[in-house]
């Protein structure tokens, strides 16, 4: 597909950024980062620890347990512990004190007893549990945007029971009691927006929600959830008379609480009209916006980079990627002939382990979203198995607005971003290679996003096209996402309104392009940086082990490093690759 080349006349420069950065183990020099000698064997104790924190986390929340395990009896829960509820928008004093517990139990280990992957959970417990205790304070409650078009409450809750699965028959009365809790949680987004409200802190696309509430509203009588529902209770193979009165008990569920709560929601907004304020970055809700942005750098990119530390970054990548397109006599101009979703994955299944670890690659599948859950702008996404199935895994595809032309680049490096060897070969790498069932739990979106992003980049590598050419693309690419990290930062942190914003970018994207791409990322502040800076803490982390090892360098070696501790804080995996390159060199 033939690209737009950007003009290189934007000249980037620093801007004014404050923002404090704490570290777990600081860095001894810009180059490698402290770390305390591991114990040789696992500390019981702390093994003990994980496996509690494990169920403990699981019985707290029924939707995350329902995501994670299909036979909860296995592991040994009590399901009459068990929260089944769709949860709150705010953190609950249970919550507050859950997080005083955990750190307290945290504190009685000593570090020199752990062993090496015990240090690494240890360290990504102190990394989350640092961020959660920031939001826990109450100074940053009322600053979500819960209507933004990425994630707005209503897409959430029909994107959540459309992808609904039932492992067994057990799980029937508990999916019926989280549609019976949608009314519920609907009041308490309510309650939410009319608290910001009441602080001049509502703002959202009015029309823009509206329209989208309408939407659900109108299908509901051919809803996909419906038919989703009743398709999993079919795939259970019950006797016929039994699966018929299930589906009577959901649909009535549906009529009487899911259904219902669209309306409701629409009509209590439009009694908040004359509160909702236009969409803008975070740093113009003083006085805890930029910090709360700060908050949002560190939580999406899995680090512990001020704000100042991630723009110079991305100035600099942008920069290194102009002097590429520069200096290159290449042009876009890699294409392939593939006539569908299910050929690129079987192509990709094919060539991975040239690059990567191998594994037991699991079954896969390609499913088509309904009209109703295929949003513009969203091509695929990929559906984490349970870790105690061996089924088909999933990916979820928009044919509806994607599906004309297979043979588009952007087709082939979707699915290698969320299948192979993407989202679907990392994730199904760190199940069969835990040593902990709460590794399943941890999901650093910088990294995993960030990885994703990675193998785009290297998937080009796997078709025939001139390396000069890949290189071109790829530095497209860099240009790009640095782009809109600095976009993102000048909005959420600099404070940019949309006419200064204009006037910095409309050269390059002109006036209609800025005024969306404002509004984009003002209501979902950070949402592109996992993507982008993660993807650039990796290419990092690539550059340093080459540089270090030269023709020593061996991509599976330096891939295996860098799956190795899961989806963690970028300390934690810094560490792991500077004991691959230590050991090589």
């Amino acid at each position: 597909m033939k690209k737009q080349l950007l003009s290189f006349a934007l000249v980037l420069t620093m801007s004014a950024c404050s923002a404090g950065s704490g570290q777990v183990h600081k860095p001894a020099d810009n180059n490698t980062v402290a770390q305390v000698q591991a114990a040789a064997t696992p500390n019981k104790e702390f093994t003990q620890f994980l496996e509690d924190e494990f169920k403990e986390t699981l019985e707290n929340d029924y939707t995350t347990l329902h995501q994670n395990v299909a036979d909860p009896e296995k592991y040994g829960f009590d399901m009459e512990k068990v929260d089944v509820t769709l949860g709150d928008f705010l953190p609950t004093e249970e919550d507050k004190e859950e997080l005083a517990k955990t750190n307290e139990k945290l504190k009685a280990f000593d570090y020199e007893t752990l062993d090496k992957k015990q240090q690494e959970l240890y360290d990504e417990y102190i990394f989350t549990n640092a961020l959660a205790e920031e939001v826990y304070s109450g100074k940053y409650d009322y600053l979500d945007s819960i209507w933004s078009p990425m994630s707005a409450v209503h897409s959430n809750l029909v994107n959540y029971f459309s992808n609904y699965e039932l492992y067994t028959e057990d799980d029937i009365p508990y999916l019926i009691e989280l549609i019976e809790d949608v009314p519920t949680y609907c009041e308490k987004a309510i309650d939410y927006s009319k608290k910001q409200a009441e602080e001049g802190l509502l703002r959202f696309d009015y029309d823009e929600t509206m329209s989208s509430l309408q939407d659900v509203i109108d299908a509901q009588e051919d809803s996909v959830v419906r038919s989703n529902l009743d398709k999993e209770v079919d795939e259970l193979g019950l006797d016929p008379e039994k699966a018929e009165k299930y589906k009577k008990q959901i649909h009535e569920a549906l009529d009487k609480d899911y259904s219902p709560s669209f309306t409701y929601l629409k009509d209590e907004l439009e009694k908040l009209k004359d509160y909702v304020e236009p969409v803008e970055g975070l740093a113009t809700l003083d006085p805890e916006g930029k910090a709360y942005y700060a908050h949002i750098v560190k939580a999406k990119t899995g680090t512990n980079k001020s704000v100042e530390e991630v723009h110079d970054d991305m100035v600099d990548q942008y920069n290194d990627a102009v002097k590429i397109l520069r200096s290159s006599d290449a042009d876009f101009g890699i294409e392939t002939e593939f006539t569908s979703p299910e050929e690129i994955l079987d192509f990709l299944n094919q060539h991975y382990s040239e690059h990567f670890p191998e594994i037991d690659m699991p079954e896969y599948g390609i499913e088509t979203l309904s009209n109703e859950q295929s949003q513009n702008g969203i091509v695929a996404y990929y559906v984490s198995p349970c870790i105690d199935q061996n089924t088909e895994n999933r990916i979820r595809f928009n044919a509806r607005d994607y599906g004309k032309d297979p043979s588009e680049m952007d087709i082939y490096q979707t699915f290698a971003h969320e299948g192979i060897p993407g989202h679907m070969y990392q994730i199904n790498y760190t199940l069969q290679n835990r040593d902990y069932d709460i590794e399943s739990l941890f999901g650093e979106l910088g990294f995993q996003e960030g990885y994703a992003t990675y193998i785009e980049n290297r998937s080009l590598y796997y078709l025939d096209a001139d390396k000069d050419v890949i290189e071109f693309e790829n530095a497209y690419a860099d240009l790009e996402h640095a782009l809109i990290c600095l976009m993102d930062i000048d909005v959420n942190y600099n404070g940019f309104s949309l006419d200064e914003f204009i006037d910095q970018y409309a050269s390059l994207f002109g006036e209609d392009s800025c005024r969306a791409l404002y509004d984009q990322l003002a209501s979902s502040p950070g949402a592109f940086l996992p993507y982008y800076y993660g993807y650039h803490e990796i290419m990092e982390l690539r550059k340093k082990a080459e540089d270090a090892l030269g023709n020593k360098f061996d991509e599976i070696e330096f891939h295996k490093a860098l799956l190795e501790g899961g989806p963690l804080n970028f300390d934690v995996i810094e560490r792991n690759i500077n004991d691959y390159i230590a050991q090589n060199q």
